[in-house]
Formats: C-alpha cells, structure tokens, sequence
C-alpha cells in the first residue's frame, strides 16, 4: 500500500467514527429531549 493509500484510508475510517459518534450524540439528544417533554 502506498503512503497516499494509507492517508485516504485512515480518513475514511475517521469519517465513519465521526459519523457513528454524530449519530449517537443526536440519539442521546432525542432520547433526553423526549424525556424533557
């Protein structure tokens, strides 16, 4: 694997935990605001 390769692939993988802790992070939010109503 080249270097260029390995960058573009630890930036997919940050991309994906990002989106995986945005999701969960908006989930906790729903969850909360549900039960503030």
């Amino acid at each position: 694997m080249t270097f260029k390769n390995a960058m573009l692939s630890s930036i997919c993988v940050k991309n994906s935990q990002l989106k995986v802790t945005n999701a969960i992070i908006s989930i906790a939010r729903l969850d909360h605001f549900d039960r503030s109503l």
